[in-house]
């Protein structure tokens, strides 16, 4: 076990962003514990709930970090007034082959710290980290194909872009998600934002003929059913919502910017909160 001075403050410090992992670090004095968070177990809207129940006075609670094969513990005890025990430790996943498993869980940082001080390391480093070019959102969010209308068409509400499509014919949609799977990306250079903007204007257009469909007809992830030419705008529409809100990215992680806790932020905006739960 490393312990660490019962009186320094927790920082945090994030490093990266890359290929569905975010790596950063809970440092206290001469320790520095990493952690590296997965998309796939996504950890921080539960970090900002148990920074939550940390802030309103729970006397112990708990977060788990699933890196994929480790799980780091965070836990944290009241002790009195606005002081909390601090403890990080780390386990192996108990749904590996049990010849790999071990049964010690590895105690890596204790402290004492003041909660208003801990609370706001946490939670501040993170709404930072969300702002700067460090977070490439690209690298770590799930994007449904919704989300991508709105980007390069930001201007077509979601119940005209429902009208458009439901006048489409079987492949003039496969073309449509195609295109908008397989084209130019939200982060790839202006010019092409605009091109690929102009083009799903275009591909919207119940008018606009398609070239060649038998390329759509193979699409990997949209069923459209043979029959669809011949549905109503009321049988289409539950398909297309359905469509609408699978994710095409390769990643699964929340939207970390919308992740804010106005409870947390008017705690922290008041110091006269600090010891009163």
């Amino acid at each position: 076990m490393i312990e660490a001075n019962n009186t320094t403050p927790i920082t945090v410090q994030f490093k990266d962003c890359n290929v569905g992992w975010i790596e950063f670090f809970i440092v206290a004095g001469e320790v520095s514990v990493p952690i590296r968070a997965s998309h796939i177990f996504d950890p921080f809207p539960d970090l900002i709930q148990w920074l939550h129940a940390i802030l309103t006075g729970v006397q112990e609670c708990s977060v788990h970090i699933n890196q994929e094969g480790l799980y780091a513990e965070f836990l944290v005890r009241r002790l009195n007034g606005g002081t909390l025990l601090f403890r990080l430790q780390d386990r192996v996943d108990d749904l590996l082959p049990p010849e790999t498993l071990s049964t010690d869980t590895r105690e890596l940082l204790t402290t004492r710290v003041s909660r208003r001080q801990f609370v706001e390391a946490m939670y501040n480093a993170f709404r930072d980290f969300t702002r700067s070019s460090l977070y490439r959102k690209e690298e770590w969010e799930r994007e449904s194909v919704m989300d991508r209308f709105q980007t390069f068409l930001p201007a077509l509400n979601h119940r005209e872009l429902m009208k458009r499509l439901t006048k489409l014919t079987r492949f003039q949609m496969a073309r449509l998600l195609y295109e908008i799977e397989y084209g130019p990306k939200p982060s790839g250079a202006p010019e092409e934002a605009a091109a690929m903007s102009q083009a799903l204007n275009n591909l919207l257009d119940p008018g606009n003929p398609v070239i060649s469909p038998e390329v759509y007809q193979e699409m990997l992830h949209w069923v459209l059913p043979d029959d669809y030419d011949q549905w109503g705008r009321k049988q289409k529409t539950p398909l297309l919502l359905e469509q609408l809100s699978d994710n095409i990215s390769p990643w699964c992680g929340t939207k970390l910017a919308e992740l804010v806790s106005p409870t947390i932020e008017h705690y922290l905006q008041y110091q006269e909160l600090d010891d009163q739960v």
